[in-house]
């Protein structure tokens, strides 16, 4: 038996791995993005002379956002631009599973409940915010998932290993995600504070464990530049759509029909196990602690604005916090109530199927989105390098994605040119610490196709040399007096601006 549960376990990790690997371009949001800084970066700091040298400066100051960015420009020197966007996807992908796993296997008890543990972690390190293209939040999500299970383990144990181990994975957290540090710091102390008050811990050891946090917020705050969106607007969301978001906003990527059936198995999983600890009177108060981080991750989530200026999804970012401990606790409720083989069989099974059910989910448009980016980037290679070109995203989203909006930004990372809408401090995101746009050329809003707006066509053609627009687009949105086609395909329209 034992056998048999490990090679499930392999074969399901391979057909993951398989999938992201398959994906010569992975059509996640932001992720053409994180290609070209991690590509721009590596350039300015080992190539002489760069072709970037003038529009783009790279600081080497560490600050959160930057390992992850670190990690990628190590896969593009070792593989080049090209291997490097599909290997990097998919570990991005496997290291949070790999800390749900470090997380469980402090928690957890049984083997079995392990096996359910890791089927079920590949439902959390496939969400809707990797989708997007959050990769740094996604290694910041791992390494506090790791960090939260040494603390456990060295609350048990007191071991020199757990200590370090939960000091590095602090470090790392911090230099993936600022949202993750944050939340992270609020569990640990937050828990260390209920450990006080049930008189299991005392104040001098809450301050040992604070201990990283205090010595990097001592250097984050004199050392690491403002946010450019601080002070930002806050976007809060009406307290209806706070509730209607609450359950999917995690889970639901492409499609609302095949995704919400595979919640509601995930649900009944949770609900389930819980429900049949509740009914053999299992003590819940045995597992506070894991309640509590679940509560702490629901009150955050619905304390958070959902966007702070040009930062989304903020609020959507505390929803792992709540949903992978709450796994947890529901997998010790059903470990402490003893089950029967029967009862331990369907749970597993019940894993089995909603990791099968989200592989094919994926299955079901990952391929066909990353077909559509491979032939924009065709498209993009029929660009002459060194140019300054304006891409225009004209496609609205597919399904709940949207895998063509920061597309363009393949022609720095491929052609060696500029365009005008990495992040950085032009548009308030988190690398702008130490990734600048230098340039001040007139870019029109990023989105102004889709918002029905209308650029300075004058300036336009004074500044860019080419403009590259995916399909379908309407005529009468441009000015195509100004243009002359130079190349098409399915995915995008490449036209010279005339001169």
């Amino acid at each position: 038996m034992k056998i048999w549960i490990a090679v499930l376990l392999i074969l399901t990790a391979l057909a993951y791995a398989g999938l992201f690997l398959s994906l010569s371009n992975p059509p996640f949001t932001d992720a053409p993005n994180h290609l070209a800084r991690a590509a721009i970066m590596k350039s300015l700091w080992f190539d002489a002379p760069s072709p970037f040298q003038g529009m783009f400066s790279a600081r080497r100051f560490f600050m959160p956002y930057m390992l992850p960015d670190l990690g990628f420009i190590l896969l593009v020197r070792k593989l080049g631009v090209e291997r490097a966007y599909p290997v990097w996807s998919a570990l991005s992908m496997l290291s949070l599973a790999l800390g749900v796993w470090v997380y469980a296997r402090q928690l957890l008890e049984t083997s079995w409940a392990m096996v359910a543990a890791m089927l079920c972690s590949w439902y959390f390190a496939t969400n809707y915010l990797f989708i997007l293209g959050f990769f740094s939040f996604q290694w910041g999500l791992a390494a506090a998932f790791v960090a939260l299970g040494a603390l456990e383990s060295w609350r048990r144990e007191k071991t020199q290993w757990w200590i370090a181990l939960y000091a590095v994975a602090c470090f790392v957290c911090y230099g993936a995600h600022m949202a993750c540090f944050a939340i992270l710091a609020g569990m640990a102390g937050a828990t260390g504070l209920a450990r006080i008050y049930r008189k299991e811990q005392t104040p001098v050891r809450l301050a040992w464990e604070l201990l990283p946090f205090v010595v990097l917020a001592t250097y984050h705050f004199p050392m690491v530049p403002t946010h450019p969106e601080t002070p930002a607007k806050t976007i809060a969301s009406k307290i209806g759509d706070k509730f209607g978001h609450f359950l999917e906003a995690m889970f639901v990527r492409q499609s609302f029909v095949i995704d919400r059936p595979i919640l509601v198995l995930f649900g009944a999983i949770v609900v389930g196990a819980i429900w049949f600890g509740m009914r053999h009177r299992v003590d819940l108060r045995r597992h506070w602690q894991l309640a509590l981080v679940s509560g702490l991750g629901v009150a955050l989530y619905f304390a958070l604005p959902s966007g702070l200026g040009a930062i989304a999804y903020v609020d959507q970012r505390a929803l792992p916090f709540l949903f992978i401990p709450l796994l947890m606790l529901a997998l010790r409720i059903f470990e402490s109530a003893g089950p029967s083989r029967r009862h331990i069989t369907l749970l597993i099974v019940a894993c089995f199927l909603l990791a099968a059910a989200n592989l094919g989910s994926l299955a079901r448009f990952l391929p066909r989105q990353s077909r559509r980016v491979t032939e924009y980037r065709q498209a993009i290679a029929a660009i002459p390098e060194g140019l300054v070109v304006l891409s225009v995203d004209a496609q609205p989203r597919d399904g709940n994605t949207w895998p063509l909006r920061h597309v363009g930004s393949f022609y720095p990372a491929d052609r060696n040119g500029y365009t005008p809408y990495l992040f950085s401090q032009q548009n308030g995101s988190g690398p702008s610490g130490y990734f600048l746009d230098v340039s001040t050329i007139y870019r029109p809003d990023q989105n102004w196709y889709l918002h029905k707006e209308t650029p300075d066509w004058g300036k336009l053609v004074e500044t860019y040399d080419y403009v590259i627009i995916t399909k379908p687009w309407r005529p009468e949105r441009l000015d195509l007096s100004r243009f002359v086609l130079h190349y098409e395909n399915a995915a995008a329209t490449v036209f010279r601006v005339r001169r």
